[in-house]
C-alpha cells in the first residue's frame, strides 16, 4: 500500500510543480504579482500611445505596479520580458523563474515605445486600487479578462481542465483499487474478529486507520522529499507556493480516498453469517473490484479518443503558434493619422515608398488570406481547402514553406468562387488602371498547398495569423505591381510586415512619417500563447498515460481477487493437466462479452454524436481486454505458486 501511495503522491508532486510553473508563467512568483489581466483596447478609441500613457498614470496614482508581460524576442524566444508601465519601479533587473524558463528581463517604461497596448498585464503593487482600475477600463470600453491568485484557482483548474481532472481521478482510482485489495486481504481476519465478539464498527474504524496511516506517512515523505528537491533545484523562494499547492492536492486525494474507503467498508460490513455458510470472506469485495474494473475500462475507452484528439490539437496549435518565433523580428506600422480619407491620402504615398524601398532590401512581405466562408467557396472546394492566400515569395520563405508541399496550377484550376473574387480584385489593385488585367493575372503564380503542418498566413484586414492545412495560393512577384491604396491599406492592417525594428524606423523617418506612423513588434503576444499551448500539449500526454495506468492497476487487482476466490478450483484443475485457457474460460468469457458490449455502446454514441475517434475507441477496448486477460493469467500463475510454496 505504501509503495503505491508513494507513486500516487509523487504524481501529485509533479502536478504541484506543473501548477507552480503555470502560476509563475502567468503571475511570476518573484515579482509579487497578485493578479493578472488581459486588455483589449480595440473598442476604446485610444491609440496605443494614449492607452499606455493612461495605464502609466493609473499605475503610479493607484500604486498598482502595473507590468506588461511579453515574449522574449531575443535569444531563442522561449522566455518572457516584464516591462514596468509606470515610473515607479520596484522590481530587480532580472527575475528568477520556476521550471525551464530563462530568467525574465525587467525593463523600464521606455521599452513600451514600440509595443501594442493590448496584452497581458500584472498587478505587482497594491491590489486595493484594482477596483478603480476596473472602473476606468469599463468606462473606456476596454476588454478585460482577469486572472486572480489564490488556491481556489487550483481546485477550479482541476475541475475545468481535462488534463488535470484526468490525472486527479486516475490517482484516486489507483488508491481505491489498492484499498480494495488491502481490505479483501483482511476480510477473513475481520470476520473472525466479529465471531470473537468484536464490534463491527470498531473493526471498520481500526481498518480505516490502518489503511490511512501508510497513505498519510507516504504523503508526508513525498512532501519532505519534494521540498528538498525544489529547494535545491529551484531555490527556496518557490517553496511556500509549491508546498502549499502540494499539500492541497494531497489533502484532496486523501479525503477522496477516505470517502471511498468508508463506503467500501459499509458495503462490506463484516458478518459472521459468511463464516457460517463457509463462504470465502473476500467474496464480498468481488462486486466492488468488478465495478472498479468496469469503471476504469469505460473511463479509458470513452476518453481515449477525446484525450488523444485534444493532445493532437494542442500539439498542432502549439506548433502553429510557434510559427510566431519565425516572425520574432517582424514589425508592423500603426498610424496616428489615417482616420479620414484626407489623412489617408496624405500618407499613402510615403507608406508605399517605405514598402517599395524595403522590398529592394528583401525586408518586407505581403500576406492576405480569406477563408472559404468569406469566399463563399462551396462543394468539394469548401471541404478540401480552407480558402485563398495572396502572398509574396518572401512570406513563404519567412514561414519556411517546403516547396514539396506546393503544387503548381493554372488560374483555370482555381474554383469558380476563388476566380470570381481574385481576378476582379487584382484588376482593382493593379498600379496602372488602364493596363491589361490579363498581364497581371498571368504574372501571378498559383499553387495548391497541402502540408503536414498548417501554413500560417495573415488574415486580410486584421493581420492575425490563421492556419490552413490546405489552401490555394496566389504568389505575386513584387509589390510594385500594386497601387498605393492597396499597399497603404495592407500596411495599416498589418498584412505588410517588415523585418527589423531599427531599419524600418529609419525608412519611416526618411519618408517623413515619424510623427504619423509608429513601428511596433507583431510577435510578442503570439510568442506568449505559444509557450502556454506547448505546455498543455504535454499535460494531455500525461493524462492519457495516467488513465492507462489506472486501468492496468484495477485490472490487476480484480484479477488477483478472482484468482484468490477460485484458488482451490484452479489448483485442482491445473494438477489434472487442464490448460490455463480452459481454467480461465469461465472468467474471461463474461468479461469479453461485457467489454465488447461497452465498446459497442460507446462507439454507437460516438457515431450518433458525429464525433471522430471510432478506431481509437475500438483499439482502446481491445487493449483493455488484452490487459485484463494478461492480468488473469498472471494472477493464476501467482496463486498456483503461493499454494505450492504454502504461503497462502
Amino acid at each position: 500500500m505504501a509503495g503505491v501511495a508513494v507513486v500516487v503522491f509523487a504524481l501529485m508532486g509533479v502536478l504541484a510543480a506543473v501548477f507552480t510553473d503555470l502560476r509563475d508563467r502567468s503571475l511570476p512568483l518573484e515579482s509579487g504579482a497578485s493578479a493578472a489581466v488581459t486588455l483589449e483596447f480595440s473598442e476604446s478609441g485610444l491609440s496605443d500611445q494614449e492607452a499606455l500613457a493612461e495605464l502609466s498614470r493609473l499605475s503610479d496614482d493607484l500604486n498598482l505596479g502595473l507590468v506588461k508581460v511579453t515574449g522574449d524576442l531575443g535569444a531563442d524566444q522561449s522566455g518572457q520580458v516584464l516591462t514596468v508601465v509606470g515610473e515607479h519601479r520596484t522590481l530587480p533587473a532580472r527575475l528568477v523563474r520556476f521550471g525551464d524558463l530563462p530568467d525574465a528581463q525587467v525593463r523600464g517604461p521606455e521599452a513600451l515605445q514600440h509595443s501594442l497596448a493590448d496584452g497581458h498585464y500584472l498587478i505587482t503593487g497594491d491590489e486595493a486600487g484594482r477596483v478603480h482600475l476596473q472602473e476606468w477600463l469599463t468606462q473606456r470600453q476596454v476588454g478585460q479578462f482577469w486572472n486572480s491568485d489564490g488556491y481556489g484557482a487550483t481546485v477550479r483548474m482541476i475541475a475545468i481542465e481535462g488534463a488535470f481532472a484526468a490525472c486527479f481521478i486516475a490517482t484516486v482510482v489507483l488508491l481505491v483499487a489498492v484499498a480494495v485489495y488491502w481490505l479483501a486481504s483482511r476480510a477473513r481476519q475481520r470476520a473472525l474478529r466479529v465471531l470473537a465478539g468484536a464490534a463491527p464498527s470498531r473493526i471498520v474504524v481500526e481498518d480505516i486507520i490502518g489503511l490511512m496511516a501508510p497513505i498519510t506517512l507516504s504523503a508526508l515523505a513525498v512532501h519532505a522529499a519534494s521540498a528538498a528537491y525544489v529547494g535545491f533545484a529551484h531555490g527556496s523562494r518557490f517553496l511556500p507556493y509549491f508546498l502549499t499547492t502540494l499539500a492541497l492536492l494531497q489533502l484532496l486525494v486523501v479525503f477522496a480516498t477516505l470517502a471511498a474507503v468508508v463506503v467500501l467498508s459499509v458495503v462490506s460490513w463484516p458478518k459472521t453469517a459468511a463464516l457460517a455458510r463457509r463462504e470465502p470472506a473476500v467474496r464480498r469485495y468481488r462486486p466492488v473490484a468488478t465495478a472498479l474494473k468496469a469503471l476504469t475500462f469505460v473511463l479509458v475507452i470513452s476518453t481515449v479518443a477525446p484525450a488523444y484528439g485534444a493532445m493532437r490539437a494542442a500539439t498542432a496549435a502549439a506548433d502553429e503558434q510557434a510559427q510566431w518565433r519565425l516572425l520574432a523580428d517582424q514589425v508592423g506600422l500603426t498610424f496616428q493619422l489615417g482616420a479620414t480619407d484626407g489623412e489617408f491620402n496624405e500618407i499613402k504615398g510615403p507608406v508605399t515608398a517605405v514598402a517599395l524601398r524595403a522590398e529592394q532590401d528583401g525586408a518586407v512581405s505581403l500576406s492576405h488570406a480569406w477563408s472559404a466562408d468569406y469566399l463563399d467557396l462551396g462543394g468539394q472546394g469548401r471541404q478540401s481547402y480552407g480558402g485563398l492566400a495572396l502572398v509574396t515569395q518572401r512570406w513563404l520563405d519567412l514561414v519556411e514553406t517546403d516547396d514539396a508541399e506546393l503544387t503548381a496550377i493554372s488560374v483555370g484550376d482555381l474554383p469558380e468562387a476563388v476566380r470570381s473574387f481574385l481576378l476582379p480584385s487584382l484588376q482593382i489593385w493593379q498600379r496602372e488602371p488602364s493596363a491589361d488585367p490579363s498581364e497581371l493575372v498571368e504574372a501571378v503564380s498559383y499553387y495548391r498547398f497541402d502540408g503536414e503542418l498548417a501554413l500560417p498566413v495573415a488574415e486580410s484586414g486584421s493581420g492575425q495569423l490563421i492556419f490552413f492545412d490546405r489552401v490555394f495560393l496566389a504568389v505575386v512577384p513584387e509589390l510594385r505591381m500594386f497601387n498605393e491604396d492597396f499597399l497603404a491599406s495592407s500596411a495599416t492592417s498589418s498584412n505588410l510586415t517588415f523585418t527589423g525594428l531599427e531599419p524600418t524606423q529609419q525608412l519611416v523617418a526618411d519618408e517623413g512619417l515619424t510623427g504619423a506612423v509608429r513601428v511596433q513588434y507583431l510577435a510578442e503576444d503570439g510568442l506568449l500563447r505559444a509557450e502556454f499551448l506547448a505546455y498543455f500539449a504535454w499535460l494531455h500526454s500525461i493524462s492519457l498515460a495516467a488513465l492507462l495506468a489506472a486501468m492496468t492497476i484495477c485490472a490487476a487487482v480484480g484479477s488477483v481477487i478472482s484468482a484468490v476466490l477460485n484458488i482451490r478450483r484452479d489448483y485442482q484443475l491445473r494438477l489434472a493437466g487442464t490448460s490455463a485457457v480452459r481454467i480461465l474460460a469461465n472468467r474471461l468469457a463474461p468479461e469479453v462479452a461485457v467489454g465488447l458490449a461497452l465498446v459497442a455502446a460507446i462507439v454507437t454514441l460516438t457515431l450518433w454524436r458525429d464525433l471522430p475517434g471510432t478506431p481509437l475507441i475500438i483499439a482502446a477496448g481491445v487493449l483493455g481486454l488484452a490487459i485484463s486477460a494478461m492480468c488473469h493469467f498472471a494472477a493464476r500463475r501467482w496463486t498456483f505458486s503461493v499454494v505450492i510454496n504454502r504461503t497462502v
